[in-house]
């Protein structure tokens, strides 16, 4: 019996796969298709319920309904070689002593 598919390495054919935004489970199709069946929305039926619960249990259902409405920013890291390193900004306060602080401070009274 021989290999079956393309050689090792080759490329996957264009079109080929599961699309974006399809369900990959026959169980999320099922649950989908109850929830229309009986004119159900699980957002609406939580909102619902939310006067009946305690302040932080509410508040915890709201930030994990949040995940789905706002997108979360991912934490990035910029690096460059071509960026000379930042001066040290001058600040005019490290250049006087302590007792010449202490001396303005001491006149302005």
């Amino acid at each position: 019996m021989g290999k079956r598919g393309p050689p090792k390495g080759s490329r996957k054919p264009p079109g080929s796969g599961r699309k974006p935004g399809s369900l990959n489970k026959d169980r999320l199709l099922r649950v989908e298709e109850y929830f229309c069946q009986h004119e159900l929305h699980p957002v609406t039926e939580i909102m619902k319920l939310l006067p009946q619960m305690r302040a932080d249990a509410a508040a915890h259902v709201l930030l994990e309904l949040l995940k789905y409405v706002q997108p979360q920013l991912r934490q990035i890291e910029v690096t460059s070689t071509n960026v000379p390193p930042a001066e040290p900004e001058e600040n005019p306060m490290s250049e006087r002593s302590t007792e010449a602080l202490l001396s303005l401070a001491i006149t302005s009274q």
